[in-house]
């Protein structure tokens, strides 16, 4: 045919999944110029680059003979075990291969069981399996017995020995005698030329191109049941005629094909082992929670385990900065549970091969975990073979937390009206509400326009206070457009001086001063605590900082006068950490007020318990030359909070002007109206008509007073709510109405007690003593009062006079009070769990683990 460069197929668009097959045909030139030729074929398309492939097709047949031989067994077996070997062969040429014989030693410590030909049609071939019992001298490997392949199929022997006996014709008497195996193959065919199939088969001729040859032995076991051995073997393979291309057989021209392969088998002796798997679900756990830890323990050995104990270690937390374990909440199977330690330990006792055992441990987390936080229990596992020795394993593993800081900050000015020119002070309080610490943690203020910043004031549990003299950082203000950052503070401020005042041992009259002076424009104050690991900012504890400012017309300007009377100073406060973006609390305004009439101040708790009663307390005086013809206060009450009763009495100014004592025989309050939204208003009308000051009598100057406000919290109030009450006096003064009003904000807390039992030993003999752990926490951030303990002990069970103990520094317990089976600890009873410095029966919020143990014995 004309010669033709290429083939082109157009396939067009080939879609994702799609298959093309072409195909051509050619005539081989009568003359072929050269021995093989390469046929490539390559795709392409715009999207991809060229992919090709190719054959190789080669011109006339070799002649001659080729086999490839191979052998195979076990890679181990057990002490006593069988091993089965496998015996290859195969033609790779284009002739028929004859009168294979494959012959293999049966290897030293073992004995032989059996012999087979997997393949009927080569059985049907006519492949025969010979046997000797005979030592042919060198005793070696490679030093069969002879053997005659032209008196097979019958016979393998040559001449007159008796070395070989017909497998399938007498069968070994005695197995374990027989030392040699050998396998005789009349034929295999040309994988290249199939239709030359076998004869001894019915027709059409069926060609077999490989043959295997299999036998199995049984491995000795040694003196040592613990010892391991190695297993060799040897095959040897010979193929001693051809027949050629034009059907004439013959021997192998130069010699049979031969060749060896080996095997050796590792003989396993008797291992004691164990494993195990563990996990942790969920994975990550979002606070307050709980996992489950899951092990499984295995014996993956031969040899029967006992004393099998299992070691679980429980890594440490830190929890508002204390390391702490987790809480462990249940335990299957029973064990014993160290909670100084964090050790689990279970006695599995005897594990037969192949058994297993399931462990799972229940764990509680409480909030106070910084988000992200790993955790890890890791078994160590032993045990002790019944036969050969120990075995270990280990096995960890890992959770982690999810949770997040909720970052508040409430801001008041302590007077709301000041004269022109005056300092005044600010305070900023502080909590995390979240179920994680903050770390990175910042309060940052602005000084306010129109005035300077005189110092600022600190706690005993800040890292330190930083300034900054640039006014617009950015920003000018603080904004939620803008949020300042750590790279903020690093970028635009600078550290300030702590003073101690002249006090070295006293921090509470601290203050820092900015490198700035009268310059400064920023305060930032680096509220994580330095004494936690890391620096954090821990749950519910609401903290204080402040600045001191002075009223300054032009601010950072060089002039120092005060402002025009009636301006208003305006302040917001941010918190930001690490973990969140700034938060900006409420506004405070100030009043410049040369003779302000009348100045309220609220105070109260900063936090307290659900349910408990509390009193807040106003101060109100008036602040001018000029008595104030009526004065009202009204405070307000949240939602939430219960008003009992309220009580008024009169500073030492009023006193000595002659302010009655029974305020008047007036009410106080004066009203009390129940707001449809929750709140309560009070009022209470000082001076004026009916006022308590007397009917129609003036607030002289100077005089004031003070309003005991007795309230209750609901006690279903949830933990870390706040409540924020505003008290308001407003003063007419020669026709002038004033108001000053100032707030204060508590915050409601719950406690959360939880108790944990522990016995040990696991198992106890009659008669003999068993030891409890009570391991009693309080999780909430504000104390416990009244806290009883009640364990009831099952039958039998009788506790051991004197054994009580709390294990936990700082704390006692007396003896219970015993009544049946019920042994109880209670202020009532006088022996309530005690901290030092605190009341019988108040455990602190936050306490960590209380661990209290006692014994009991049990009946005989």
């Amino acid at each position: 045919m004309p010669a033709i460069p290429a083939i082109v197929w157009n396939v067009g668009t080939f879609g994702p999944g799609a298959n093309f097959s072409g195909s051509f045909s050619v005539q081989l030139l009568a003359s072929p110029p050269q021995a093989q030729y390469i046929n490539r074929s390559c795709m392409t398309s715009d999207q991809t680059s060229q992919t090709c492939d190719q054959i190789v097709v080669k011109i006339g047949l070799d002649g001659t003979p080729g086999a490839s031989f191979n052998k195979t067994g076990p890679n181990g077996v057990p002490h006593g075990g069988s091993a089965v070997f496998k015996l290859s062969a195969g033609n790779s040429a284009a002739v028929k291969l004859n009168d294979l014989v494959l012959v293999d030693r049966v290897p030293t410590n073992t004995t032989f069981n059996s012999a087979w030909f997997n393949d009927p049609n080569l059985i049907a071939s006519g492949a025969k399996i010979f046997y000797s019992t005979s030592v042919i001298l060198p005793e070696d490997w490679s030093n069969p017995p002879p053997t005659d392949y032209t008196q097979a199929p019958a016979d393998l022997d040559a001449g007159p020995n008796t070395y070989w006996a017909r497998y399938d014709l007498i069968p070994p008497p005695n197995p374990a005698a027989v030392t040699w195996v050998a396998f005789y193959i009349p034929q295999l065919d040309s994988p290249h030329l199939p239709n030359n199939g076998t004869p001894a088969l019915p027709s059409p001729p069926t060609p077999i191109t490989s043959a295997e040859a299999f036998f199995e032995v049984t491995v000795f076991s040694p003196p040592d049941p613990c010892a391991d051995d190695v297993v060799f073997n040897r095959g040897l393979f010979q193929v001693n005629e051809s027949t050629d291309l034009s059907g004439v057989k013959a021997p192998i021209a130069g010699g049979p094909l031969s060749g060896s392969r080996d095997w050796a088998v590792g003989v396993i002796g008797t291992k004691a082992g164990v494993g195990a798997v563990s996990e942790i679900t969920p994975i990550a756990v979002v606070l307050p929670g709980n996992s489950t830890y899951s092990l499984l323990v295995f014996n993956n050995g031969s040899d029967p385990l006992a004393n099998v104990q299992v070691v679980v270690q429980l890594s440490q937390m830190s929890v508002n900065g204390v390391l702490e374990y987790p809480s462990v909440q249940g335990i299957s199977p029973a064990g014993t549970y160290n909670p100084f330690n964090g050790q689990i330990t279970f006695a599995l006792g005897l594990m037969p091969q192949g058994t297993s055992h399931s462990i799972e441990v229940q764990l509680s987390f409480p909030a106070g975990i910084l988000n992200e936080t790993e955790y890890s229990l890791g078994a160590t596992i032993t045990g002790q073979g019944v036969v050969c020795g120990p075995a270990t394993a280990n096995s960890i593993a890992r959770g982690k937390v999810h949770s997040s800081p909720m970052l508040r900050v409430f801001k008041s000015d302590v007077v709301d009206l000041i004269t022109s020119g005056a300092e005044y002070d600010y305070e900023l309080e502080y909590i995390n509400l979240g179920t994680a610490p903050s770390t990175g943690t910042f309060v940052v203020d602005r000084v306010p326009k129109k005035t300077v910043l005189v110092r600022a004031y600190g706690n005993a549990n800040i890292t330190r206070v930083w300034f900054s003299g640039v006014d617009n950082l950015p920003p000018q203000a603080l904004t939620p457009f803008t949020p300042i950052d750590a790279s903020t503070i690093a970028t635009y401020f600078s550290p300030g001086t702590l003073n101690d005042n002249g006090t070295p041992g006293n921090p509470s009259d601290d203050y820092w001063t900015s490198p700035f002076g009268t310059l400064t424009y920023w305060i930032a104050w680096e509220v994580d605590d330095p004494a936690l690991i890391p620096p954090q900012f821990a749950l519910n504890l609401p903290r204080t900082v402040g600045f001191t400012a002075r009223n300054d017309n032009d601010a950072q300007g060089p002039g120092i006068a005060g402002s025009p009377e009636g301006t208003q100073l305006f302040n917001n406060v941010g918190i930001f950490s690490d973990e969140l973006l700034q938060a900006i609390g409420n506004q405070v305004i100030t009043t410049i007020k040369e003779q302000p009439s009348i100045i309220v101040q609220k105070s109260g708790p900063s936090v307290l318990e659900a349910g408990v009663a509390f009193n807040w307390v106003v101060n109100y005086y008036n602040n001018s030359q000029t008595p104030a013809d009526t004065v009202t206060i009204t405070d307000t009450l949240p939602p939430g909070i219960t008003f009992v009763s309220a009580t008024h009495i009169w500073n030492p100014v009023a006193l000595g002007n002659g302010a009655p004592v029974g305020n008047n025989g007036q009410l106080v309050p004066t009203t009390v109206v129940n707001n449809p939204d929750g709140s309560t208003t009070l009022t209470f009308i000082i001076a004026g008509a009916s006022g308590y000051r007397g009917n129609g009598v003036q607030l002289a100057s100077l005089e004031g007073g003070t309003l005991t406000l007795a309230v209750q919290s609901d006690p279903a109030t949830a933990s870390g709510t706040t409540r924020v009450n505003v008290a308001c006096g407003t003063a007419d003064t020669a026709g002038e109405s004033l108001t000053s009003c100032d707030d204060h904000q508590v915050t409601i807390f719950r406690p959360d007690l939880q108790l944990l039992k522990y016995a040990s030993p696991v198992t106890v003999l009659a008669g003999g003593t068993l030891t409890y752990q009570l391991v009693l926490a309080n999780r909430g951030p504000i104390n416990a009062r009244d806290v009883s303990l009640t364990d009831i002990l099952p039958a039998g069970v009788s506790y051991v006079p004197a054994s009580i103990s709390v294990l936990t520094p700082g704390y006692t317990l007396g003896a219970p009070a015993i009544s049946g089976q019920t042994l109880t600890w209670s202020v009532a009873n006088g022996n309530a769990l005690t901290r030092t410095a605190l009341s019988a029966g108040e455990v602190p919020g936050n306490s960590g683990n209380i661990v209290i143990q006692f014994s009991v014995q049990v009946g005989g």
